[in-house]
């Protein structure tokens, strides 16, 4: 059996293969691919007749008010058998939740309402009084807080997150209202998944991300998760249904069962 690598087709090692997973990795360019269309019939039918099927349970259950099906409509109850080899049939689901939080989102619309008042005063009493131009630009910073506040708080309101395992892309959506970190990624470009911990911006509280180890970079794929066992879920269902056996990967959260 010789790899070598898809991009820069430098031969690869032994030890930079892992057989079971058809995933190998290029010390020349850092690439990381599914080198299976380069076996021949019986080559792949070796790792593949060697693959068990097994039971391996979530490390947590359906986060409260998650919801998750298979794609024929058919409910899941958060957990399913799977091959752990990319060669097992692809479990095709959803996975969805909302973002609203009342303690969170109410707050922001509360607030949002009383500073976007203020400044519809502001500007009532500017045009009024004959004011100067200095008096209309100089809270133009404040109308995007306040823009920006009143936006945050309206998506958290109706919004929800789906990610979605098709037979042969996996999706994230984010929606009705539009917000950044839509992906759409084809199964034999995702080579693993692991999950990290991230401080918000004012330091004061962390959050928790699922990202993705793709060929030839790393994705953010979902983002803000104030729970860790929420990440840790998304991660082992999209494993699961692509058939991809968890590895370690440095600075990733660990894992633990909940």
């Amino acid at each position: 059996m010789n790899v070598e690598c898809r991009r820069c087709k430098k031969p690869i090692p032994a030890s930079d293969v892992n057989v079971q997973r058809m995933v190998a990795k290029c010390s020349g360019c850092n690439a990381v691919f599914d080198f299976s269309e380069q076996l021949s019939p019986a080559e792949r039918a070796e790792p593949a007749a060697a693959a068990t099927l097994t039971q391996r349970p979530l490390p947590v259950a359906l986060p409260t008010g998650w919801k998750i099906q298979r794609r024929d409509g058919e409910p899941l109850d958060g957990g399913f058998s799977y091959r752990a080899s990319p060669h097992h049939a692809v479990q095709e689901l959803s996975l969805s939740w909302r973002w609203f939080s009342p303690g969170k989102h109410l707050f922001m619309l509360i607030f949002a309402v009383g500073w976007n008042s203020f400044l519809v005063f502001w500007y009532q009493a500017v045009s009024q009084g004959g004011a100067p131009w200095l008096f209309y630009v100089f809270p133009l910073v404040h109308v995007a807080v306040g823009v920006s506040m009143a936006y945050g708080a309206l998506t958290g309101l109706v919004n929800r997150t789906t990610i979605t395992v098709g037979d042969r892309e996996l999706t994230v959506r984010h929606g009705p209202l539009p917000w950044r970190g839509n992906h759409t990624i084809a199964h034999r470009d995702v080579a693993q998944l692991f999950c990290q911990k991230h401080m918000t911006k004012n330091k004061s509280a962390h959050t928790f991300a699922v990202h993705a180890q793709l060929q030839d970079r790393e994705l953010e794929l979902v983002s803000n998760l104030p729970e860790a066992r929420q990440a840790l879920y998304i991660e082992q269902l999209i494993e699961g249904a692509l058939g991809i056996e968890d590895a370690p990967v440095a600075g990733e959260l660990k894992k633990t069962a909940g």
